[in-house]
C-alpha cells in the first residue's frame, strides 16, 4: 500500500494565547519530532506554526506540490517572502522513522487510505492527531492505531489558497484540541502546546468535533449551491432564514447525542447557539449574518469546488450528511438537511440545474 500521498467535561474550553505566528518554515529530515501527513494548504500552514515555535517538522505531500513550492522558492504566506520548505512525497522515505507526533491533515474521504499507508510505513510515534472537518473519521483512526494517544484538532482560521505554496491565512481565530482516547495526564503534544496563536483545549473530542461541525455547515453547502460567498449569502433574508433552520436541525441532533457545545477561538458557540434556540429566527439571523461577513467575507465555501468539478470526491456526506445520518440513528427528523444533501448531489449530476440556481439563488428554496 506504499502509494501516493493525498489531496489534502467542562462546557468551556481553556485558552492559551500568545503572539501572532511567524511565517518561516525550515526543514530537514533527521531527528524530526512532528510529521504532517497530507501537506496541502492546512498542512503547510500548520507546519509553519510548529516550526516558528521551535518544533522540528516533516511535511509529507504530493510530488507536484513539492515541485511547485521549490520552483517559486518556498511557501509564501500573505504575499511575504518565500520561505524554503522541503517535502517528502515517497512513503519509502518515511519507513521506520520516529516522531513524537503524527498529524493527519488529509481530506475526510482520504482518511482510510492514508491510515493504511501510515500503518505500512511502520512509524514509531506516540501521539496521533486528526485534523479534518466533518464527522465520522475518528473510528478509522482508533481501528488503525488503537494504542496511540489520539487527539482531535481543528482551526477557526480561514486559510485561502492562491496557488501551490501561496497561502493567505487569516489572523483571526485559532486552534482547538481535545483528547479522543488520549491520556489527559500526558498533556497536549508539546509542539501543538507551543504554537504562537490562540489555542483552546476542550475536554471531550466529540464536543470539539460537533461544535466545529455547526460552524462548518453554516453557509457551506448553501453557498456552494447558490454560488454565493458568506458576505453575499448574508444579504439574502429568505436564504438566511433557511440557513438558521438548518443549523437548528444540527443542534437538535447534537443535543440528542449528548454533545456539550463548546466555544472555539473567535466563536462564542454557546452564546450564539443558545440565542438561536431561544430567540425568534428574525432576531438572531442578523447576528449570525454579521459574524459570517466578518469571519469568511468573500471567500467561496469549500464545497463550491466539489460542484465546480463533480468528478472530485466531496466531503458533503461528512458534513450535512452526517447530521442526517446521526439524526436517523436517534429518530431525530432533519428534513431540511436531508433535502439540502439531496440537492447538492443532484447539482453534481446536473450542472444545468446548478447554473440555474446560481443565476437565481432563491430557486434553491424550492428544493430545501
Amino acid at each position: 500500500m506504499l502509494s501516493s500521498p493525498y489531496p489534502s467535561s467542562s462546557r468551556k474550553a481553556t485558552s492559551f494565547r500568545s503572539t501572532p505566528e511567524a511565517v518561516s518554515i525550515s526543514s530537514g529530515f533527521s531527528h524530526l519530532s512532528t510529521l504532517i501527513f497530507g501537506a496541502g494548504a492546512i498542512g503547510q500552514w500548520l507546519g509553519a506554526l510548529l516550526v516558528s515555535s521551535g518544533t522540528k517538522v516533516q511535511l509529507h505531500g504530493r510530488e507536484a506540490v513539492a515541485e511547485a513550492v521549490q520552483k517559486q522558492g518556498g511557501v509564501v504566506l500573505n504575499g511575504g517572502k518565500p520561505q524554503q520548505v522541503k517535502f517528502s512525497y515517497n512513503l519509502e522515505q518515511l519507513k521506520g522513522q520516529s516522531f513524537d507526533t503524527v498529524v493527519s491533515t488529509v481530506k475526510t474521504f482520504a482518511v482510510e487510505s492514508a491510515l493504511g499507508d501510515l500503518v505500512d510505513a511502520q512509524l514509531d510515534f506516540q501521539n496521533l492527531v486528526s485534523f479534518q472537518n466533518g464527522w465520522g473519521t475518528e473510528e478509522h483512526y482508533l481501528k488503525a492505531f488503537p494504542e496511540k494517544n489520539f487527539w482531535a484538532l481543528t482551526t477557526t482560521r480561514a486559510v485561502g489558497v492562491e496557488g501551490p505554496g501561496r497561502l493567505t491565512p487569516s489572523t483571526k481565530g485559532g486552534l482547538a484540541i481535545a483528547p479522543w482516547n488520549a491520556n489527559p495526564l500526558l498533556g497536549i503534544p508539546e509542539g501543538l502546546r507551543k504554537v504562537k496563536i490562540p489555542l483552546a483545549r476542550v475536554e471531550r473530542g466529540v464536543d470539539l468535533k460537533w461544535s466545529k461541525l455547526v460552524l462548518n455547515i453554516i453557509g457551506n453547502a448553501t453557498g456552494a449551491i447558490t454560488g454565493l460567498s458568506p458576505s453575499h449569502l448574508a444579504n439574502h433574508p429568505q436564504i438566511m432564514k433557511t440557513e438558521m433552520q438548518l443549523v437548528r436541525e444540527c443542534m437538535a441532533v447534537g443535543r440528542a447525542m449528548g454533545i456539550r457545545r463548546v466555544d472555539l477561538p473567535g466563536f462564542p458557540i454557546q452564546l450564539l447557539s443558545g440565542a438561536l434556540e431561544k430567540l425568534p429566527i428574525r432576531v438572531v439571523t442578523p447576528v449570525i449574518a454579521a459574524k459570517m461577513r466578518r469571519a469568511r467575507g468573500d471567500k467561496l465555501p469549500s464545497l463550491f469546488a466539489d460542484l465546480e468539478d463533480p468528478t472530485r470526491p466531496t466531503e458533503i456526506d461528512h458534513l450535512n450528511g452526517a447530521v442526517v445520518a446521526e439524526g436517523e440513528k436517534l429518530g431525530i427528523s432533519t428534513p431540511k438537511q436531508k433535502a439540502l444533501v439531496s440537492l447538492f448531489h443532484r447539482c453534481r449530476r446536473d450542472q444545468e440545474l446548478w447554473q440555474r440556481i446560481r443565476r437565481e439563488p432563491t430557486v434553491m428554496l424550492e428544493f430545501v
